[in-house]
């Protein structure tokens, strides 16, 4: 009885090893030794760089920041998420037939896409590029590296350059969309503030043309001049009158001096009528018109300087804020497939076997023990 058991002990350990270690190993062995299709890996660096300063001056930082320009960290997790994106794959699925380069009859099986056909879709071709694209980006220097991963060296030189190229066209995206954000607004208040000043700049012209008058202010001061010479013309007529009076009142020349008196004064009477007169031509209310006219010109002015030194910081801005798509590494065509690692694989495969094989043993014979 004793030997029986022993007999159907080493039955369930054959059988268990059989199943956990060889069948695991055979086929493993057999797969990447003679099934897996090679797999060539192409490999390229870049970094995302704007003209902006940075405190950091270590490495290839410090070579960048010397030529004017900092690393841009926020803006290189942007541009690696779109290598990442959905955007990056329907892009390479129109340009390069994306579906054609993995579905390739020469690949193997296993490593195929969609190799049955029941899911052609893009959000399937999505995931499976997933496992075959990967970027990453090193927080220390701001250096990315791209790997493409395919079943020629030609395709995956390819795809990398095109991801490359898409990167940059997406980084001259965020720059013309950053330059439009900050320029274009500003270039619209400058163009309503050059419209403002021509406007009012042609009612004044209208004002002068319909008023024959150049300035209201030059125009009054002239009249006060003129006003004040009669003034003093008046004093010495009515000065001249009394004396010819007190001394011969029958003097011929009282009446040309009376004369005299009365036009100067109808003169200053007319000039202060034209200045002060309650009338639409008196200076006094042309001077409303024309005061409100070049303060709304004043106004104007400054603000149009105000939007043209706007347009020029925010120019300065726009420029300080462009970025820049660096290759630090171009795309490689690579002269050998590095993947899969068939031995290493494959050793894997037998060591992880021989370990639940291990464990297997171990719960069985506790079990045995338990029940004997």
């Amino acid at each position: 009885m004793k030997s029986v058991n022993q007999m159907l002990k080493k039955k369930r350990l054959s059988w268990s090893f059989v199943i956990i270690v060889l069948v695991p190993s055979i086929t493993s062995s057999v797969y990447f030794g003679f099934v897996a299709s090679d797999r060539y890996v192409s490999v390229s660096n870049f970094v995302v760089r704007s003209p902006q300063k940075s405190t950091s001056v270590s490495g290839l930082t410090a070579f960048l920041q010397s030529s004017g320009f900092a690393r841009s960290q926020d803006d290189a997790y942007v541009v690696d998420d779109y290598v990442m994106s959905r955007d990056a794959v329907s892009e390479l699925e129109k340009t390069l037939d994306l579906r054609k380069i993995y579905t390739n009859p020469n690949i193997d099986l296993f490593s195929r896409f969609n190799p049955f056909g029941f899911d052609n879709s893009l959000e399937s071709l999505y995931e499976y590029y997933q496992d075959r694209v990967k970027v990453t980006l090193d927080t220390t220097s701001s250096i990315s590296t791209l790997e493409v991963r395919a079943y020629s060296a030609k395709e995956a030189y390819e795809l990398n350059n095109k991801l490359i190229n898409m990167a940059e066209v997406l980084v001259n995206q965020l720059n013309e969309r950053g330059r439009r954000d900050l320029v274009v607004n500003a270039e619209k208040e400058v163009q309503d503030a050059q419209k403002r000043v021509s406007d009012i700049s042609a009612q004044l012209v209208n004002y002068r043309n319909k008023n024959q008058i150049f300035d209201v202010e030059k125009q009054a001061t002239i009249d006060l001049q003129l006003a004040s010479k009669l003034q003093d013309q008046l004093i010495m007529v009515q000065t001249q009158l009394a004396q010819v009076q007190a001394v011969t009142p029958d003097n011929p020349q009282i009446e040309v001096l009376t004369e005299r008196e009365k036009s100067i004064n109808q003169q200053i009477t007319k000039i202060k009528q034209n200045m002060l007169g309650g009338s639409d031509s008196s200076l006094n209310q042309k001077s409303k018109e024309y005061e409100r006219l070049t303060v709304e010109k004043d106004v104007a002015v400054k603000q149009l300087a105000a939007a043209l030194a706007t347009l020029e910081q925010n120019k300065n801005e726009a420029e300080r804020k462009q970025l820049y798509l660096e290759r630090i590494a171009e795309p490689n065509i690579p002269d050998s497939a590095i993947e899969p690692k068939r031995i290493k694989n494959i050793i894997s495969t037998i060591l992880i076997s021989l370990i639940l094989w291990g464990v297997y043993s171990l719960l069985t014979a506790g079990v045995r023990e338990h029940q004997g």
